[in-house]
């Protein structure tokens, strides 16, 4: 059998093993976060997404009126119903992002 001849079942073992490589664990120190309910609202039949607040579709941003809620990222439904993650580091100092579905 000729050298040639394997070379495409040699790839074809080398391909099936990178199909089930285990990818490697994140490094750091990653916290998953708690969408809570808050009395936020979102504008009815938008993309269900993450919006921050200051866009159009974030109508109310809560219900506490002692709370500053600029800054914060929610998690909106299209029947208006949202959640809050709380406050995010891309949507401070009222730079909305992400404002867009």
């Amino acid at each position: 059998m000729h050298f040639l001849n394997l070379l495409p079942i040699a790839f074809l073992c080398m391909l099936t093993r990178l199909a089930v490589a285990t990818p490697a664990p994140l490094r750091g120190n990653l916290e998953k976060r708690q969408c809570n309910l808050n009395g936020c609202e979102c504008l009815l039949g938008n993309h269900p997404s993450q919006y921050c607040w200051g866009c159009e579709y974030v109508t109310k941003g809560g219900s506490d009126p002692s709370v500053d809620y600029r800054g914060w990222i929610y998690e909106c439904a299209p029947n208006g119903r949202c959640c809050t993650y709380g406050p995010r580091q891309s949507c401070a100092n009222n730079v909305a992002d992400p404002c867009r579905p």
